[in-house]
């Protein structure tokens, strides 16, 4: 099993956020295929997961879908150093 990189926010003890790469590796899918199925390129994908843009408005619901999760447990301010 592949642990998921989580990052605990400041005063909040239950308040636990998870990477957009963490939630793509512990699916197991590639950025390839994550990114056919959230209809984005694999570009604009890797950018989101390294935090060099971010995904818009519009786009939270379909992520939020494919990775069974709510968008402010997905933290998008940190790069990611999950390896698969």
């Amino acid at each position: 099993m592949i642990i998921a990189q989580i990052e605990r926010g400041e005063g909040m003890e239950n308040d636990f956020k998870i990477t957009l790469k963490a939630l793509r590796t512990n699916k197991g899918v590639t950025l390839s295929q994550a990114a056919k199925d959230l209809n984005v390129s694999k570009t604009t994908l890797s950018s989101w997961e390294n935090a060099i843009t971010y995904p818009r408005v519009n786009e939270l619901p379909k992520i939020e879908k494919y990775y069974s999760i709510k968008y402010d447990k997905i933290n998008f301010l940190i790069k990611n150093t999950v390896k698969p």
